[in-house]
C-alpha cells in the first residue's frame, strides 16, 4: 500500500498543479478580457463623436436632398406650365391663321381679278383709242 498512497500521492500533486495553471489561466483570461473590455470603452468612446458628426452629415445630406427635390419638382411644374403656355400660343395661331387665311387669300384673288380687269379696260381702251 505504500507504493499506492505514494502514486494516490502523485495524482493529488498533479491534480493540484493543473488546478493551479487552470486557476493561472483564468486569471489570465480575465485579465485579458478586462484589457479588451477597456480597450473597447476607449475605442467607442473616440469614435462616437465622429458617429456623431457622420449623423449629422447625414441629416444634413437628406435635409439638402429634400429641397433639391422641392427644386426639381418647381423646375418641372414651371416647365410643364410653360410647355401648356407654348401648346395654347400654337393652337390659337394656328386658329387665327385657319380662321384668316381663308378671307386674306379670297381678298388677295379678287384683287388680284380687279387690278388684272383695270389693266385688261385701260389697255383696251388705250388700244382703241389710237
Amino acid at each position: 500500500m505504500d507504493l499506492l498512497s505514494i502514486l494516490l500521492g502523485l495524482v493529488y500533486l498533479a491534480l493540484i498543479a493543473l488546478l493551479l495553471y487552470f486557476i493561472y489561466f483564468l486569471k489570465r483570461l480575465l485579465t485579458t478580457t478586462k484589457e479588451i473590455e477597456r480597450k473597447i470603452c476607449e475605442v467607442s468612446e473616440e469614435v462616437k463623436p465622429a458617429l456623431r458628426k457622420l449623423e449629422s452629415s447625414l441629416d444634413q445630406i437628406s435635409h439638402l436632398t429634400k429641397r433639391i427635390d422641392s427644386e426639381i419638382e418647381t423646375i418641372h411644374d414651371s416647365i410643364s406650365a410653360f410647355t401648356d403656355t407654348a401648346r395654347d400660343y400654337k393652337r390659337i395661331k394656328d386658329k387665327i391663321v385657319s380662321v384668316i387665311e381663308e378671307p386674306v387669300d379670297e381678298l388677295q384673288s379678287k384683287s388680284k381679278a380687279f387690278i388684272t380687269g383695270i389693266r385688261v379696260f385701260f389697255q383696251t381702251l388705250f388700244r382703241r383709242n389710237d
